[in-house]
């Protein structure tokens, strides 16, 4: 199963079993238990992964909730009535794209797909009012 084909929280579910997995991993092999600093060492670098990835979640639901998400949808349509061309098609499937990994899970931690999520909640709402989309 490709990431983008299942529900977020499922590869979200998935991504942090793996990261464990591969935290725990050098363990299987020894005879010896490993010493609690050890354990430790490895299960701290697999909480600040997966505290990223629900903290760059959070903030993707942060744009569902307050409106602004649903806002760029409305702004895109706007946008695209303006006519289209090669430029806008680019455009618009980049956009889409990026967007699209960050809904799914598959590109919630990516810098640039927030990054440019950010970008377009700041500069590309073309009036369109994101508290008329607020979720109370």
């Amino acid at each position: 199963m490709k990431p983008e084909d299942c529900p977020p929280g499922v590869f979200l579910a998935l991504r942090s079993a793996e990261l464990l997995a591969d935290a725990l991993a050098p363990s299987l092999g020894r005879r010896a238990v490993r010493s609690p600093a050890e354990l430790d060492a490895a299960l701290t670098t697999y909480s600040d992964q997966q505290q990223t990835m629900l903290s760059a979640w959070f903030e993707l639901v942060g744009y569902l909730y307050d409106g602004r998400l649903v806002a760029l949808m409305r702004a895109g349509r706007v946008w695209k009535s303006y006519g289209s061309g090669f430029f806008k098609g680019a455009v618009e499937h980049h956009i889409s794209r990026h967007v699209g990994l960050l809904a799914t899970g598959a590109g919630t931690t990516s810098r640039y797909s927030r990054s440019l999520l950010r970008f377009l909640s700041r500069h590309g709402l073309l009036g369109v009012d994101p508290n008329q989309f607020t979720i109370r």
